[in-house]
């Protein structure tokens, strides 16, 4: 349980993170190329897939449920 809760919290720093990233002011030409990597990146659509398979945002809802 607690290497779960590790997981999920590190996935919710890294999300800060990108967010944080993202609506920073900078130079355009990095912001593009953010985007850029962001959108064409291998790596970042298999975890967008893996997500999806897993149904990775259902499970808390799930668990909620289970207690009613």
């Amino acid at each position: 349980m607690l290497t779960l809760l590790n997981q999920v919290f590190g996935l919710l720093v890294f999300e800060m993170l990108l967010f944080l990233s993202l609506i920073v002011p900078m130079p355009f030409k990095i912001k593009r190329g953010l985007f850029e990597f962001i959108s064409g990146n291998p790596l970042v659509a298999k975890l967008q897939y893996g997500m999806k398979v897993c149904n990775f945002g259902n499970w808390t809802i799930r668990r909620q449920n289970a207690y009613i």
